[in-house]
């Protein structure tokens, strides 16, 4: 097995395998926050070339303290697609909605409209196990082949 090899194909893998598994044990985590009043404040599409990204601004209270949070979910605070699937965010969390956030009770500034693993969570995972199984078979027919 060629250790160069490996090492270039097999860490960025394991790297990303780190990170999505922290996604998702946070993401899992974040379905028992406890939940508290928010009002959305702004709600709109953002556009970045043929793309489109839902951007969600509410404001909620943990500990007496107001608070202003963007994200949707745990992790990346959006995700630019194509389609009209960020219409259809923007659609439930219109302007001046009442709704409850889930607060990670270990950081009252970090709140999510919808907690809980969501589609996004188990792609990320599923692209870090296949990289890593690339990865190692790379490394392992470079061996062979040396």
């Amino acid at each position: 097995m060629n250790l160069s090899i490996l090492l270039t194909t097999s860490l960025p893998a394991l790297a990303l395998l780190a990170w999505a598994a922290h996604l998702m044990r946070r993401a899992r985590v974040s379905a028992g926050w406890p939940r508290v009043p928010a009002t959305i404040m702004e709600s709109r599409v953002v556009r970045q070339g043929n793309a489109r990204s839902p951007r969600v601004c509410y404001s909620y209270r943990m500990h007496a303290e107001g608070r202003v949070g963007h994200r949707l979910w745990v992790g990346p605070r959006s995700v630019a697609v194509t389609g009209g699937w960020a219409d259809g965010v923007i659609a439930r969390y219109p302007a001046g909605a009442a709704v409850s956030v889930a607060v990670d009770p270990h950081d009252p500034a970090y709140a999510v409209l919808e907690p809980g693993p969501r589609t996004m969570h188990w792609l990320v995972l599923a692209v870090a196990v296949v990289a890593l199984v690339v990865g190692l078979a790379t490394s392992v027919a470079a061996g062979v082949a040396a």
